[in-house]
């Protein structure tokens, strides 16, 4: 078609506002070019906080966060990539940068109470406690609704010696987040702090009733309970407290946060959490990572290798070792590796061996008679990896897994019930709310006719989880077997 023919359509005539319109939209495109520009001129970015002891940190630490600036710096007015940079700084311990970055983003438009909260958090760390008080006070003016905010306000309260604006802050949080045991755990220690104990023990025997795997809530309920005179509840609460503090209350960026922690006691820390969870894949890929930066690490090296066994990949965990020991032959961690991975692997006879080298190296070392236990069973000489148990608990007398851990081969490798028992029983004495142990007694109990004490045994089972599956079993077989 011409462009005659074209032009002869209808509707196809040619406006004579067309190319009017079109020059304004030049202009305004570099009117609006000119605004922009002048807009950054008055309004710069934001500069991006840079740590003093940046080149001291970590090498992982500092290059996770070199690569988190990159992107702050990449979108200026990106308020998520503040936070995620102030949150790095945050569990990094780099407190003054984390503020920075906190207030920038509330700056640029982050919603909500976070970024008023954690820059509170970093002023109290910071050491400006008056300071991050001032600033709380306003944020749960403005955000009435944030219970995580009323929670901070009552812990700095609390530490602050002002115990009675604590447990009113606490009392909020327990109204706001009624079935959050933290608000409750933290009104019972207000209460207790204030003098008011009898309050303080029905607050603090919520917390633990809400979650009963809340240690540090039983922690100071054994303090109110004694402080009332109820002495025998307060020691087994002591025995299950461990002497732990009440933490922060979670909120919408706790478990953010944690994607941020690289240094290595922290992704030790989470690489066995998720071990222990089930989750191998993704403790080796954390292991993995910070194998990049730290090869030669054998704390790394000897854990990766633990996680590629558990993950069923035998040869990578022998072969990572193995190299690893042609470096450093009297690294004692190393050998515990090497041997345990000779027992999975079905080379007991080296395992064995292995285990008495790290023993001839570390005699005191209770992990290195644990490996000899290991390596016995696996040449199942089942007596004298009992022994080496025993020897193990002579060095680490209140370790609950070793304890278990013998229980459990006296009764299955060599028919020791009784025996057996004296050990679960220990591990209750060190921690009451032990499940596996609980079980175990319950049903030693059953079998042995000792209807109370399975009772007993099954009700403590009950209050730490009543939708347990065992708890169930074993209440049916109770129920079934007693005499009516």
């Amino acid at each position: 078609m011409s462009a005659s023919s074209a032009s002869s359509r209808p509707g196809a005539a040619r406006s004579p506002f067309r190319g009017r319109a079109l020059g304004l939209g030049v202009v305004l495109l570099v009117l609006l070019g000119t605004a922009v520009l002048l807009f950054r001129q008055a309004h710069p970015p934001l500069p991006i906080p840079v740590p003093v002891q940046l080149g001291t940190l970590d090498i992982q630490v500092r290059d996770y966060l070199t690569s988190l600036a990159r992107k702050v710096a990449d979108a200026p007015v990106d308020s998520e990539r503040r936070i995620d940079l102030g949150l790095a700084f945050a569990v990094n311990g780099l407190w003054p940068e984390a503020r920075q970055c906190f207030l920038d983003a509330g700056r640029l438009g982050s919603k909500g109470p976070l970024p008023a909260l954690y820059a509170a958090v970093a002023l109290q760390e910071i050491g400006d406690a008056k300071g991050a008080l001032t600033e709380l006070r306003d944020l749960v003016r403005r955000h009435s609704e944030s219970a995580a905010a009323w929670y901070r306000l009552g812990h700095l309260l609390a530490t602050m010696g002002e115990f009675d604006e604590a447990a009113a802050a606490y009392e909020t949080v327990t109204r706001l987040a009624p079935n959050e045991w933290r608000g409750w755990a933290g009104l019972g220690e207000a209460r207790l702090r204030g003098g008011r104990r009898e309050d303080a023990v029905s607050s603090l025997e919520k917390a633990v009733k809400l979650d009963p795997y809340a240690r540090s809530a039983r922690h100071v309920l054994s303090q109110a309970l004694r402080a009332v005179g109820r002495t025998a509840e307060a020691d087994r609460e002591a025995a299950a407290g461990k002497a732990q503090t009440l933490g922060p209350m979670p909120d919408d960026w706790s478990l953010r946060a944690l994607a941020h922690m690289k240094g290595l006691p922290d992704q030790f820390e989470q690489s066995d959490q998720l071990l222990g969870q089930g989750e191998e894949a993704a403790a080796i890929r954390l292991l993995e990572d910070a194998r990049r930066y730290h090869p030669t690490n054998t704390a790394v090296l000897r854990r990766l290798a633990l996680a590629y066994l558990a993950g069923g990949r035998a040869e990578e965990a022998t072969s990572l070792v193995a190299a690893a020991l042609q470096r450093l032959p009297n690294d004692v961690g190393l050998i515990l590796a090497a041997s345990e991975t000779a027992a999975a692997t079905g080379r007991a006879e080296d395992a064995l061996l292995l285990s008495r080298r790290a023993l001839e190296l570390a005699p005191r070392l209770a992990e290195a008679h644990v490996a000899e236990a290991n390596a016995l069973l696996a040449n199942e000489r089942d007596a004298e990896a009992a022994d080496a148990l025993n020897r193990a608990l002579e060095l680490d007398p209140r370790n609950t897994t070793l304890l278990l851990q013998l229980g459990d081969l006296l009764v299955v490798n060599l028919g020791k019930a009784r025996a057996a028992m004296d050990h679960y029983v220990r591990v209750l004495d060190l921690d009451p709310i032990h499940p596996a142990a609980l079980e175990r007694l319950a049903g030693f109990h059953l079998r042995d006719q000792e209807w109370e004490s399975a009772a007993e045994m099954i009700a403590r089972l009950r209050a730490l989880d009543p939708s347990n599956p065992t708890v169930h079993r074993l209440e049916k077989v109770l129920t079934t077997s007693r005499p009516q």
